[in-house]
């Protein structure tokens, strides 16, 4: 019998280390024009490129149109002669299952009838009550056998009017299938009940009812705000000589439910990459000793107080069916020995993924720091000394609710007081099945707020699922940017209005520039 155990588990060692074979999820777009960007999607890719590489239509693209490379993410610019044919990725000798790419001029033209093209037609949703998190589908025609910036355009809980919508990609929520006659789609975070609309490349498809699953609740939108955001990034060339780079992830505000509404008003430098992992990148090349150059971007943001009301008793247990849980980080360390001994002690025997939630919140504005501290601390520096503010309060709160199978992210942004100056803040979100994201800002709640900005006299409670309007979110879980040159020379931007682990990478005889990264300026302001 010993010899028998003995033989097996050097046999499942083995097993367990071998490595698997890349596999490619999506490309996004599967169509596009030579210089465009594509992502492809998938896993077991290598965190690094080194000797892996990707085909099209059995041809290599060149090292230099490599933008991006991670274990589940690559970018490349589309080669200018290429042909469309079937993408794979290739590592350490293994090939990927193959992924259709077209170059968007090769692609026939839509058919037309006599009365002009086929306009979209959707014929039923199903199911035909959807909670938020949960997959529909839309069964018609004429959707178009690809995507091509079509788009499902939910009603919005924000708007009781029904004249504003939510895409179906905000919050998380995405596409997973689009054909001709079918599209799978999440329903968002911030859908409600009303007249769903489908519009596509090659029409607009009539509206239908759609219904929203309430089972577990509702959230109220209220107190409207719309702000005229302005901000820029000013850099002074010292010494420098060609050839030269120097690239710049400049963060956006994004569309979430709290705040649906995201307009760029203006921008005087076009971008190297227009959206690049929740960022614009921009690129200067060959920079001489005394230039300078400045990016200035100028947004409309409009967001809403949003509170829940929940029916507690109702969610299920298992709260990770429709947003698997993240896996840890370096900066969310959820499966640390210490966090998931903590997070144990605290939450107990409770098995409702709301309570636990809450029960760890509740915990964490007890070791809050007052006043609003200038140190950010790591979350072991919180659990070391017992002391915690909005960065590793947000960090933390992150790291305990996963290591109890419960999502959450943390969100960074500015609050804005009521003399309109703006100060970085970070909280967090929590996923709840058929209920969506769900706030948490353990700062407010413990009343670690700046000298102007009125705190509800409840904050404790208020701030457990109830999000104020007063500030702008720019960054949702965490903006990890790939390397660009492995010989570059990178810049943290340290706990500021992001959570993005790179702002600047030099490379080349760029020898010496400063950088100026300015406060969020607020132009405007509107209630409503």
């Amino acid at each position: 019998m010993c010899r028998i155990v003995l033989s097996i588990i050097p046999l499942v060692l083995v097993m367990s280390c071998k490595e698997n074979a890349p596999t490619i999820l999506s490309i996004d777009p599967p169509v596009a024009l030579p210089g465009e960007v594509v992502t492809i999607r998938g896993d077991s890719f290598g965190s690094e490129q080194n000797d892996s590489f990707i085909t099209l239509d059995s041809n290599p693209p060149i090292s230099s149109a490599y933008l991006a490379w991670t274990d589940n993410h690559i970018q490349f610019r589309v080669p200018e002669i290429g042909r469309s044919g079937l993408v794979f990725v290739y590592k350490d000798g293994k090939k990927s299952n193959p992924s259709l790419f077209a170059y968007a001029d090769t692609i026939p033209q839509r058919a037309v009838e006599e009365s002009g093209f086929m306009e979209p037609q959707i014929h039923s949703l199903e199911p035909s009550i959807s909670a938020v998190g949960s997959t529909m589908t839309i069964l018609g025609s004429g959707f178009g056998t690809l995507r091509e910036g079509g788009m499902v355009l939910f009603p919005s809980a924000a708007d009781p009017s029904g004249q504003q919508w939510i895409e179906a990609s905000t919050g998380g929520a995405d596409y997973t299938l689009w054909s001709d006659r079918e599209i799978q789609v999440m329903v968002p975070d911030g859908a409600a009940s009303g007249n769903l609309e489908l519009r596509t490349a090659w029409g607009n498809a009539a509206p239908v009812r759609f219904t929203l699953d309430r089972t577990l609740g509702d959230k109220v939108f209220s107190k409207r705000q719309s702000y005229i955001i302005s901000y820029t990034v000013d850099i002074q060339v010292r010494s420098a000589k060609a050839p030269n780079v120097l690239y710049l992830w400049v963060p956006v505000p994004v569309a979430a439910a709290s705040q649906p509404h995201v307009e760029l008003l203006s921008l005087n430098t076009d971008p190297f990459v227009e959206n690049y992992q929740g960022t614009k990148l921009f690129r200067f090349s060959d920079l001489a000793s005394s230039d300078t150059k400045s990016i200035t971007l100028s947004y409309l943001v409009t967001t809403y107080t949003v509170q829940t009301a929940i029916k507690t008793q109702a969610i299920p247990e298992n709260a990770a069916v429709y947003m698997p849980v993240s896996p840890p980080t370096a900066l969310i360390p959820s499966q640390d020995q210490r966090v998931s001994a903590l997070a144990r002690s605290l939450v107990g025997q409770e098995r409702n993924p709301y309570v636990k939630a809450q029960k760890l919140y509740e915990w964490l504005i007890k070791t809050i720091t007052l006043p609003v501290p200038a140190r950010n601390r790591t979350v072991f520096e919180a659990l070391d000394e017992q002391k915690t503010e909005a960065y590793s309060a947000s960090l933390l709160f992150c790291a305990l609710a996963r290591s109890t199978g419960i999502q959450a992210i943390p969100i960074t942004g500015v609050l804005v007081d009521k003399n309109r100056d703006v100060f970085v803040h970070h909280w967090a979100e929590f996923w709840i099945d058929g209920f969506g994201w769900i706030s948490v800002d353990p700062a407010l709640g413990a009343g670690a707020a700046p000298a102007y900005f009125d705190l509800p006299s409840d904050n404790a409670a208020y701030y457990f699922g109830s999000i104020d309007s007063r500030r702008i979110i720019f960054s949702r879980g965490e903006l990890n940017h790939t390397v660009l040159d492995p010989r570059g020379r990178r810049t943290r931007q340290a706990h500021d209005y992001a959570l993005q682990n790179y702002w600047e990478e030099a490379a080349g005889e760029l020898e010496a520039y400063s950088s100026l990264w300015s406060d969020i300026q607020i132009i405007g302001v509107y209630n409503e």
